[in-house]
């Protein structure tokens, strides 16, 4: 059983609000959003038709603005 399985879900509209916030942007969320729900670099690169590097890029932002 994966850790994530036992993880309480936020509903995403407030992730979105919370994330918008504290300055994440769209295309920063979206790529976030993919990976709180568990989707692989390489899937959330193919869902957004961008690079694997793209994903790490946006992830990492998203990850600096809600620090």
């Amino acid at each position: 059983m994966e850790a994530t399985a036992n993880m309480f879900q936020m509903p995403e509209n407030f992730i979105k609000e919370v994330a918008t916030s504290y300055g994440v942007t769209k295309t920063e969320l979206d790529a976030l959003l993919l990976a709180i729900n568990d989707c692989p670099g390489a899937e959330i690169a193919v869902k957004l038709n961008i690079s694997q590097p793209a994903v790490r890029k946006r992830l990492g932002e998203a990850t600096a603005s809600l620090a």
